[in-house]
């Protein structure tokens, strides 16, 4: 399966859990400053963890560019939130066949006094079936 597609429903996926955060994949901005409004989330392409049989497991990295500390942990806690409801698979998401499961890994955040923004990076394990 092409990376692209992998990131498109990734995107859906984050689009669905979470509120006002625009969303675009690598492939169709490359950086994270060519979006020019408010809360912003960049989904770089993933780098393969492991692999076997029936499963390939690959790790993702979503660059978040917010207004304050507060959005940072309301996105943060929307991620969380709508990773419990994927993998139950709950009401409220689009499932692709392809994606099995997500692992919030970690992540870091930061703020950039010059541009009085704050930055964060959130790692997702996503679990893809290989048929």
């Amino acid at each position: 399966m092409p990376d692209d597609s992998e990131l498109d429903y990734l995107k859906t996926f984050i689009e669905e859990a979470t509120t006002a955060l625009i969303v675009n994949t690598y492939e169709t901005i490359r950086k994270l400053k060519r979006i020019t409004t408010g809360k912003k989330c960049l989904i770089e392409p993933g780098e393969f963890l492991s692999i076997d049989g029936q499963f390939y497991k690959k790790r993702y990295r979503l660059l978040l560019t917010l207004e304050n500390e507060v959005n940072m942990t309301s996105i943060l806690n929307e991620i969380i939130d709508g990773i419990v409801v994927f993998n139950k698979r709950g009401a409220g998401f689009t499932y692709p066949s392809v994606m099995c499961n997500i692992t919030f890994r970690y992540s870091t955040k930061f703020f950039a006094e010059g541009s009085n923004k704050w930055y964060g990076n959130i790692y997702l394990d996503i679990e893809w079936v290989t048929s």
